[in-house]
């Protein structure tokens, strides 16, 4: 029974490596990670190699820009996004440096802020 378990995670881990390894990209490291908060977002950049990196929010209802900011010269930021001031609808955050390009939708609602998966 232990050789089975054994070879069923030993199957497992060998499989899933090649997946897990594919997603990110050693020349480009780009970590985003966000949360809502009562009045906004708290949007966390890191691994920036101390590279420009653009983050921008945009409108995506008007296609309008409403936030832009180069970060400059840092390994790690940290911001948070007034989002309550912000009309109702849906907004694009995204996060960009080199060639990598970290996106997530946001919809502002009267009831507060939903948020999509980082892509």
């Amino acid at each position: 029974m232990k050789s089975l378990i054994l070879s069923c995670l030993c199957l497992f881990v060998f499989v899933s490596t090649p997946a897990f390894a594919a997603e990110v990209d050693p020349g480009e490291p780009l970590i985003v990670r966000s949360q809502a908060v009562f009045d906004g977002l708290e949007v966390t950049v890191a691994n920036l190699e101390k590279e420009k990196t653009m983050v921008q929010l945009i409108n995506l209802d008007s296609d309008r820009e409403v936030f832009t900011d180069q970060i400059r010269k840092h390994n790690g930021y940290r911001y948070k996004l007034q989002l309550d001031q912000l009309s109702h609808g849906r907004y694009l955050l995204k996060v960009k440096k080199g060639k990598t390009l970290r996106q997530q939708v946001l919809l502002v609602t009267g009831n507060g802020i939903l948020c999509s998966d980082w892509k």
